[in-house]
């Protein structure tokens, strides 16, 4: 008998897993993003919205499953970008079977998400379409070419954060203040940008560093400031330590400022790190005007320990500054007060031997003081009598 082979055909899609002689309507959403809350992306985020909707409505076979957006936000992490976690959401709940998008770099700047993201939803059976670059996520091809796009996004994501961080950098050389006013209690922005003293606020920072100076902690402050209804520098009502603290130790309310406390360290996560000198630092003094006298707050950081020691205030790098400068000079004062010491012991022992060929006698002996009660009873006529009821005196 000859042998045959015989050929059995799919019944089945190979990623979706649906029967092929099913004639569903496809479920399509879009997605647009940018990154910023600038006037020309709003223009841009507004076409991305209206140009998909009506490009799915249009097509045949498609049926509109909804329009995800996100505004202002950065594609280089999906932590924070709400409609697109909300996109997948739906997609792996079985709601979409298509995502359509302007490009990879829409979708995402960070490589490692933007692969987890496309083979997650191809294990679901959902499909992605970067319309600029014409890649469709379930051609063979398509996780290459994903690949590829995305690595050049992310390094062209890099490439931005390096150029917005050099033109802070280069500000803050500069001697440029700038800070977020709608969470700075105290201060306004002024007419050019510079801080500009907000009296009614001010009237809470005075209160907080007299409270302060008077003997109160911490704790005491922020249960009064809470008690007496006293606005918070983001809009509360209650009061934490942490505020307290940060507005006691805060040295734009003496007129100077500190610049670059802290720094990006990483352009994906854009996670803020404490500045402990890997990154140099600009302070300003008299950049605008106080709220706090100078001497005043310079006085406060060193009464700090003694008032909260649960919750020691962190002294500002220039206070440090003085402080070591301060100790410096009492330890110099110190040396010199000692060395003067010294040379006044050794003049005093380099004369001696002349002041005693001068005065031979006075110095053969050291001086003591004399006890009245051992100085020997002088002998006269009187002494010599008998007291009464005693016996003749002796000679």
């Amino acid at each position: 008998m000859a042998r045959k082979v015989t050929a059995i055909p799919a019944t089945k899609r190979l990623h979706t897993g649906t029967p092929l002689t099913q004639t569903t309507a496809r479920r399509v959403a879009g997605y647009a993003r940018v990154s910023t809350d600038h006037e020309d992306q709003v223009t841009s985020y507004q076409a991305q919205v209206d140009y998909y909707t009506h490009y799915i409505n249009d097509h045949g076979g498609w049926q509109f499953a909804g329009m995800y957006t996100d505004e202002g936000i950065t594609g280089t992490s999906a932590k924070k970008r709400v409609g697109f976690q909300s996109m997948i959401a739906d997609a792996l709940a079985g709601k979409i079977d298509l995502i359509i998008t302007k490009s990879v770099s829409r979708f995402a700047r960070n490589t490692v998400d933007s692969l987890t993201t496309v083979r997650t939803l191809k294990d679901h059976g959902v499909e992605v379409y970067f319309k600029k670059e014409n890649i469709w996520t379930f051609d063979a091809k398509g996780e290459l070419l994903i690949t590829i796009m995305s690595s050049l996004a992310q390094e062209e994501a890099r490439s931005i954060s390096e150029n917005v961080t050099w033109g802070h950098r280069k500000r803050f050389a500069d001697g440029k203040v700038t800070l977020g006013f709608s969470h700075f209690l105290g201060y306004d922005k002024g007419e050019d940008g510079n801080l500009v003293v907000n009296e009614e606020q001010a009237v809470t920072i005075r209160l907080i560093y007299s409270l302060f100076l008077e003997g109160m902690s911490l704790t005491a402050i922020a249960h009064k400031l809470t008690d007496e209804g006293h606005q918070t520098p983001a809009g509360r009502d209650k009061w934490s330590i942490a505020t307290v603290r940060s507005i006691l130790t805060n040295e734009k309310y003496k007129g100077d400022a500190l610049l670059q406390k802290s720094y990006v360290a990483d352009f994906l996560t854009k996670k803020q790190v404490t500045n402990q000198g890997e990154v140099p630092q600009y302070y300003v003094s008299g950049n605008h005007e106080a709220i706090i006298n100078p001497a005043v707050w310079d006085f406060r950081p060193s009464r700090t320990s003694r008032h909260e020691e649960r919750t020691p205030l962190r002294l500002s790098p220039a206070h440090l500054l003085r402080q070591n400068q301060m100790r410096t000079m009492r330890l110099l004062v110190r040396i010199q007060n000692l060395a003067r010491r010294i040379q006044i012991r050794k003049t005093h022992l380099a004369m001696q031997p002349q002041i005693r060929r001068r005065h031979p006698l006075r110095h053969t002996t050291p001086h003591r003081p004399t006890n009245p009660r051992r100085l020997p009873r002088r002998c006269s006529a009187d002494a010599r009598q008998p007291r009464p009821g005693r016996g003749p005196a002796r000679s």
